[in-house]
């Protein structure tokens, strides 16, 4: 469910991706993703770091062993492996990478 305060991606290959903005504020351009298959590229409308985000690793996660987040502008992207799967946190930036198109 979009709240227009955070953007919820649940990818196939068990990775999940939350974007919300810095200021709390809703942002009106996540609801044109609701329901729909969001590729890369449309994460990069609000990321425009895409590629070149400085992540950092998250400890002590209820969701999973690994989760990292990073911040670009006035967002900040979590990621994280399937809750309850307990990925670790190279293979969580492993699917990351892969779901950008870089190489693991």
């Amino acid at each position: 469910m979009i709240d227009r305060t955070c953007l919820e991606i649940k990818c196939q290959d068990r990775l999940w991706i939350v974007i919300r903005r810095l200021d709390g504020h809703k942002e009106p351009g996540f609801v044109r993703f609701d329901g729909r298959e969001i590729v890369a590229s449309e994460i990069g409308m609000f990321l425009p770091n895409l590629h070149d985000l400085s992540w950092t690793e998250l400890e002590d996660s209820d969701l999973s062993h690994g989760q990292w987040y990073a911040q670009d502008g006035g967002f900040r992207i979590n990621i994280y492996g399937e809750p309850g799967s307990s990925m670790w946190h190279f293979e969580v930036m492993a699917l990351w990478r892969q779901f950008i198109g870089e190489s693991a």
